[in-house]
C-alpha cells in the first residue's frame, strides 16, 4: 500500500490540465457582503484547512470558478473556522456551498459534502432561472 503524500492531497490525479487560477479568499463579513452584491451569481465555499474532502475538492473547484468567471459567476471560498459571522443558516458541515443569486441566499440550492458535480449542477439551474 502507498500513501499519498502532503503535496498529493488535493491533486485530481485523472485531470492533468493546470488551474492557475486563485480562487478569491473572503477574509471579513464586509468582503463576503460586496461580493454577494457585486456579482448576479456567488458561490461561497466553505472550507478548514485539516478536512480531507475539502483538500480533495479544492481543484475541481477552481476550475469551475475558472471556467465560469467569463459568466458572470463569481465562486469563492472561505475558511470556515476563521467565524466571520453573519451566516444566512449554519454551517454543520464541510465542505460546504452557499449559492446567492441577485443577492439573495438560495438554501434550496446549498450543498454540503464534496459533491462539486452538485455545486455545477446548481450553477447551470440558475442560469436557466
Amino acid at each position: 500500500m502507498s500513501y499519498a503524500t502532503y503535496k498529493e492531497i488535493g491533486v485530481d490525479k485523472n485531470n492533468q490540465e493546470v488551474i492557475n487560477y486563485q480562487v478569491p479568499v473572503i477574509q471579513t463579513l464586509e468582503e463576503r457582503i460586496e461580493k454577494i452584491k457585486q456579482y448576479p451569481v456567488v458561490v461561497v465555499y466553505y472550507y478548514t484547512d485539516w478536512c480531507g474532502p475539502c483538500k480533495m475538492v479544492a481543484p475541481k473547484f477552481a476550475k469551475l470558478a475558472q471556467n465560469y468567471l467569463q459568466q458572470g459567476v463569481l465562486l469563492v471560498k472561505e475558511n470556515a473556522e476563521n467565524d466571520i459571522g453573519s451566516y444566512p443558516e449554519n454551517i454543520r458541515g464541510v465542505p460546504c456551498f452557499h449559492f446567492y443569486k441577485e443577492g439573495q441566499y438560495l438554501p434550496e440550492h446549498k450543498v454540503t459534502g464534496a459533491g462539486i458535480e452538485q455545486v455545477d449542477e446548481n450553477i447551470k439551474k440558475l442560469f436557466n432561472n
